[in-house]
């Protein structure tokens, strides 16, 4: 099958929404598939050699087409691209605006649409603007198909419209070889075995302010913050004002990737994910679980989809630093959380990239062969 990912973001842009369509990609050219990932060129900190050394390295052809200028005007002109690339058997878009609305509009395959939450949340920065939330709900009513990653998702789906295409549930997935078995590259500085690792964007609704709280309550165990954003420099103040020895046990690593993030999720005690508000698919869920790690995670929305409470790890009230605090506690008790860690790893192997690459692949070839 010819089959175009569309994407409003892409490696080397590091985030959960850029893997999930590589892994993705390279999962179909390994199946036998003609592939092209179109993707805007990233805004501003990364470099245009990084993305072309990007571009040059992958098995499947990328092409860019120049970034967005507003996701209000001027945005269905973007579709020019599409049609220099031809028709495709599916146009499978990574966001329902502005990619899918594009591609459906364009007219160039059969069109496919998975949300990774953000763009269709209530509220969301993109969606309130005059005329946005009209253009995704044409777009979802108008597509051949949707695929929902998980009850998050497809709630979104249905309250924007009831008249819907056919909806399947696809769940994103992970490399558990790599994580499990693969390279792993030791951290400066960090020791293995006593401390909790937080991965993700530095961004206020992650919550990691409300998990530096947590150890001032805590002895016995250290912090490892691994990723950027524009909250770190607030998040260092605070991991020095709020006492209890925080300080000296909260270490700041900036992004990782690879074997050394690999080695991080290996040796840590557990993963902590003190989200606020709402996660589309915590893909830092299923890598702890490769890598036999459990969890301790707010209960909102798709986290309390992964992780299983008391079981795969520990689900405690988001903003409650305290609750947070016991259930790192707990997780230190005899062996706890080697026990989560082993039951997390028993149930990642239905996310594996490869079944869920079939998955995809057999909703392709369904919607590529009902007629117009």
């Amino acid at each position: 099958m010819r089959i175009c990912l569309y994407t409003a973001t892409a490696f080397p842009k590091v985030g959960g929404q850029e893997g999930v369509v590589d892994a993705l990609a390279r999962e179909l050219v390994v199946r036998g598939h003609e592939v092209t990932v179109l993707a805007p060129w990233p805004r501003g900190g990364v470099s245009g050699g990084a993305v072309r050394g990007w571009d040059a390295g992958v098995p499947y052809r990328m092409v860019r087409h120049p970034r967005f200028v507003s996701t209000r005007w001027f945005v269905g002109w973007y579709g020019v691209f599409l049609k220099r690339l031809g028709g495709f058997d599916v146009m499978h878009a990574h966001d329902v605006y502005p990619t899918g609305w594009i591609a459906m509009r364009a007219g160039v395959g059969k069109v496919v649409m998975t949300s990774h939450g953000g763009d269709l949340n209530e509220g969301n920065v993109r969606i309130v603007k005059p005329g946005v939330e009209a253009r995704c709900v044409a777009a979802l009513e108008g597509a051949a198909g949707l695929i929902s990653i998980g009850r998050f998702t497809e709630a979104n789906f249905r309250r924007l419209s009831q008249r819907l295409p056919e909806v399947v549930t696809i769940p994103n997935g992970v490399n558990v070889q790599a994580l499990s078995a693969g390279e792993a590259r030791r951290v400066e500085g960090v020791g293995p075995g006593r401390f909790l690792l937080c991965l993700g964007r530095l961004h206020k609704r992650k919550g990691v302010d409300v998990l530096i709280r947590a150890m001032a309550l805590v002895d016995g165990v250290d912090l490892v913050v691994v990723g950027e954003g524009d909250e770190r420099a607030a998040l260092e103040r605070l991991a020095g004002e709020v006492g209890g020895g925080a300080a000296g046990r909260v270490r700041f690593l900036g992004q990782r990737g690879g074997a050394e993030k690999t080695w991080l999720l290996r040796n840590a005690h557990a993963v902590v994910m003190p989200s606020r508000g709402w996660e589309g698919f915590p893909l830092v869920v299923l890598e702890a679980g490769a890598a036999s790690r459990g969890v301790i995670a707010s209960r909102v929305a798709g986290l309390e989809d992964l992780v299983e409470d008391g079981v795969t790890g520990r689900l405690v009230a988001a903003e409650d630093a305290e609750a947070l605090a016991g259930a790192i506690r707990e997780s230190l008790v005899g062996d706890v959380a080697a026990r989560w860690g082993r039951a997390a790893f028993e149930r990642v192997p239905r996310y594996a990239w490869g079944k869920i690459a079939e998955e995809h692949e057999a909703f392709y070839r369904r919607v590529a062969g009902r007629a117009r």
